[in-house]
């Protein structure tokens, strides 16, 4: 009889994806390592109308999963108006190529 070790996850899962969501369109770069940058956002406002919106910096990037989905979340300074700015977290769902924002 010998000993069996069972593999420990290389992962903490992260729960569910929490806060108010909102779908996108991300226009980014992938490196040649597979790390995203977002670089623009093109989103639709509550009467349909689609606005694009600059990524002004990429503050942290951290990968994470959420209900065994790997994810990866990009804090960011956006351009909201010509003199505003606001921060929020775009996640891009590896799974399924989408992205979606979450305002902070």
């Amino acid at each position: 009889m010998g000993l069996i070790i069972t593999p420990v996850n290389e992962y903490t899962d992260a729960g569910e994806l929490q806060g108010i969501l909102q779908d996108i369109a991300c226009g980014c770069w992938f490196t040649q390592n597979g790390k995203t940058i977002p670089k623009l956002i093109r989103a639709m406002d509550e009467r349909g109308g689609m606005h694009t919106i600059q990524v002004l910096e990429v503050l942290a990037s951290e990968t994470k999963r959420y209900s065994g989905i790997e994810t990866v979340e990009h804090f960011c300074r956006i351009g909201v108006n010509e003199r505003q700015e606001a921060f929020v977290k775009l996640v891009f769902t590896k799974e399924t190529c989408t992205w979606k924002m979450v305002f902070l």
